[in-house]
């Protein structure tokens, strides 16, 4: 078969049916005849200028590659590198990857408001002294003073609470929730910890969105770690 758009090969022969070139020389390799239309000349020597060219087009593919690589464990790394943001009274302070960043409008009453948006990852400090409260409050009563008033009088709805758990943040006694609701019409889950500090109780309360939280969950909890007193 022809290739497309081609005239069709043919030989041309004259009325007696031969070749219309003669006999050799004219009609021999070298001659005027079908061997070709003048002298035949060695083919040409290849070069080695398209394998020279490959090599340096693939290792300029591969640079790049070595470039994209080195950028992504960099990026990786600056994220991991923890920052240290202090309160607005200067008494507490937690420590999250630079990736996180200071925020404005997650509740006005807190001294600490950081995220990293981009993951869904938010946490806030909300301080509160001692002297406010009667001498037989505790860290207990205090927790379920909070949770009780956001099931009651929040504005997450449909509110569902773990039982907590006693740990230690920063050397002090602490509880810990984990609280799942609905606000604005997302569904969030949130990891929420109450912490004895030496004159004041803090809540520290985390937040993703449910779909998010289990991957969430570990960076929630390195934050809510991270904090201390001063």
């Amino acid at each position: 078969m022809q290739p497309p758009n081609q005239p069709p090969a043919w030989t041309p022969m004259s009325p007696t049916g031969q070749q219309p070139w003669g006999q050799p020389p004219y009609g021999a390799p070298g001659g005027f005849g079908p061997g070709g239309f003048g002298p035949q000349y060695p083919p040409p020597k290849q070069t080695n200028v398209g394998l020279i060219v490959g090599l340096v087009v693939g290792g300029f593919v591969l640079l790049l590659v070595a470039l994209g690589a080195a950028g992504f464990f960099i990026a990786q790394r600056e994220e991991k590198t923890p920052k240290t943001f202090t309160s607005t009274d200067g008494t507490t302070e937690v420590r999250v990857p630079s990736s996180w960043s200071t925020q404005a409008h997650l509740n006005d009453a807190a001294s600490i408001q950081v995220a990293n948006t981009s993951k869904e990852e938010y946490l806030l400090v909300l301080t509160e002294s001692k002297q406010d409260f009667a001498p037989d409050m505790t860290l207990d009563k205090y927790a379920n003073i909070i949770v009780d008033s956001m099931k009651t009088k929040g504005t997450v709805k449909g509110i569902t609470v773990t039982t907590p758990v006693h740990i230690q943040v920063g050397g002090l006694p602490a509880v810990q929730y984990e609280i799942e609701g609905t606000i604005d019409y997302l569904n969030l889950r949130y990891l929420v910890t109450f912490v004895d500090g030496k004159t004041h109780y803090h809540q520290i309360m985390t937040w993703s969105l449910k779909s998010r939280f289990a991957d969430n969950r570990a960076a929630l909890l390195d934050a809510t770690s991270s904090f201390r007193e001063h």
